[in-house]
């Protein structure tokens, strides 16, 4: 998960294009970071979005927010 402490996406995350960046939770299994050993649910997604804006400055959470429901309903068509 991108909010593991040693996570090697991390820095991977710095070469992807903005337009291809796409948020989830690796539900139900993967926990992210600050609720590991419980079990995953799709509102956790915020933290994964938290992680991310801090990796890829200047990007806010807001800028995420509108990047990735445009890269997704770019990608499903809707």
């Amino acid at each position: 998960s991108l909010t593991f402490p040693k996570s090697r996406v991390q820095e991977i995350i710095k070469h992807v294009p903005r337009d291809r960046i796409l948020s989830e939770t690796d539900c139900p299994y993967i926990t992210p970071v600050p609720h590991r050993g419980k079990r995953n649910e799709p509102s956790y997604v915020r933290y994964v979005v938290k992680k991310m804006s801090e990796l890829l400055p200047p990007l806010s959470l807001h800028d995420l927010d509108e990047i990735t429901t445009s890269n997704a309903r770019r990608l499903f068509e809707i």
